[in-house]
């Protein structure tokens, strides 16, 4: 693995931006890293999120992974500060705008070069540029009920309640409880919505894992040529596995494997990736445009099928003006023959006249 540095290895960056440019079957694994930018604050570093809880709760001695640990979740304590910080982090999401990195990574979906988009980001920002995204850890943007199982979307209203450190309950539940209690059935317990976001040990979360292995599956047999991990410091086990699996992959078919973030891996990483490039990810992705025209070549293909579109309608506007003219010139043309049968049935009917005119008078 070759460590590089933007600034100090400019030759074998650009390298590296011309083989994304060349790449043609390529998979985007990305982290936390290409949100901060956004107003997002990653979870582990200094003033992340963890430090946030913290801070809120400065009395609790609790891990991040025990705060997003589903086991966990039955202690009062952890189990309030688990959806103060839900409602919180919902306000974040909802304020944050995609940054540079996100919509580098649409520009290249948009050029058919990404098979998949995965990402470990819950903030559901690729949908605000229409990025098509495998969410390894689910979204904050859905509730789902933990009764009934239903899904909706995930509103400020609902953020209100997570904020005061207990889970809004599900409208669907109690509406069936208030039927049941009408028609004199015993109780059922009404359902809490709770964020759509995989937790460690959640077992339960079995649909999402399914699918995420099909999509795994389905690289492996395109046979993938470039691997790119952006904004990760790879600390999720799961994560790894995946990055280990199509890194192999990808190597096998003689493609490259890159990470890019600003803190670097261990050496257990050596024989995975071919370069980490230590960058702030909105940063490299602009070198990246910069080096190979790509945010240029957008605007061409934009004003290609605009002015595509402009000539088809000059086109369309010029067939028309030459019906009309021919559509005009037929109806002179007819005008005309019909003046010309006009003038000859006169005249024909005038002759008639003078002739019994000048028999009368004989």
């Amino acid at each position: 693995m070759q460590v590089l540095k933007i600034r100090e290895n400019a030759r074998n960056v650009e390298e590296i931006s011309w083989q994304i440019a060349r790449a043609k079957k390529m998979v985007v694994v990305t982290g936390a890293g290409i949100s901060t930018s956004s107003g997002i604050p990653d979870f582990r570093s200094k003033g992340g999120l963890y430090e946030m809880i913290k801070d809120k709760f400065p009395n609790e001695k609790v891990t991040g992974q025990q705060l997003f640990d589903k086991s966990y979740l039955n202690n009062e304590k952890i189990r309030k500060m688990f959806y103060t910080f839900m409602g919180e982090l919902y306000s974040l999401t909802t304020a944050a705008v995609p940054t540079m990195a996100h919509r580098f990574f649409k520009r290249l979906a948009d050029q058919k070069k990404i098979i998949h988009y995965y990402t470990q980001n819950i903030d559901n920002l690729e949908a605000a540029v229409n990025l098509d995204a495998v969410q390894l850890h689910g979204t904050m943007s859905e509730v789902y009920c933990d009764m009934c199982k239903l899904t909706v979307q995930f509103t400020e209203m609902h953020a209100e309640v997570f904020k005061k450190g207990f889970p809004p309950q599900c409208n669907e539940c109690q509406q069936r409880e208030a039927t049941r209690q009408a028609s004199g059935k015993r109780k059922h317990r009404i359902g809490d919505l709770q964020p759509n976001i995989t937790l460690y040990n959640d077992i339960d979360d079995t649909t999402r894992g399914a699918y995420i292995q099909n999509c795994v599956k389905n690289d492996l047999r395109k046979k993938i040529d470039y691997l790119l991990i952006a904004g990760t410091s790879l600390k999720v086990h799961g994560v790894k596995n995946l990055i280990r699996q199509l890194a192999k992959s990808v190597h096998h078919n003689g493609g490259k494997v890159v990470l890019v973030n600003l803190s670097g891996v261990g050496k257990e990483w050596n024989t995975v990736f071919d370069y980490q490039i230590l960058a702030d990810v909105d940063e490299w992705a602009g070198l990246v445009e910069e080096h190979t025209g790509l945010d240029k070549t957008q605007k061409v293909l934009t004003g290609l099928a605009n002015k595509t579109s402009k000539s088809v309608n000059v086109s369309i506007s010029k067939g028309c003006v030459k019906r009309r003219r021919k559509d005009r010139d037929q109806d002179r043309e007819n005008a005309g023959s019909n003046n010309d049968n006009n003038k000859k049935k006169a005249l024909k009917r005038s002759k008639v006249e003078v002739l019994d005119v000048v028999e009368t008078l004989q």
